[in-house]
């Protein structure tokens, strides 16, 4: 079932996916808070990432204000996050 949507939900949200399988994870820009990177893959500023869970994990997007290019951590509730299969 390649590039299904299994799940999407607003920060914080958790998710349960099968341990050793291949998903992608999907953040969307809010409004003025644009998507900068991944908090532990500083350079990976693209906003699906594949991952291969394998015991529970955190995954953290970084983003910036667009009127200012401030990095923020966002903990509020507006981010949406989707994971494919």
């Amino acid at each position: 079932m390649a590039g299904v949507t299994l799940t999407t939900g607003f920060t914080p949200v958790g998710f349960t996916v099968n341990t050793n399988t291949d998903y992608l994870v999907k953040v969307s820009n809010y409004s003025i808070h644009i998507f900068q990177h991944w908090q532990d893959q500083p350079s990976n500023t693209n906003q699906v990432r594949p991952i291969n869970i394998s015991q529970n994990t955190t995954i953290v997007a970084v983003l910036y204000l667009d009127c200012c290019f401030i990095p923020e951590i966002v903990p509020q509730r507006f981010l949406e996050f989707e994971i494919t299969s």
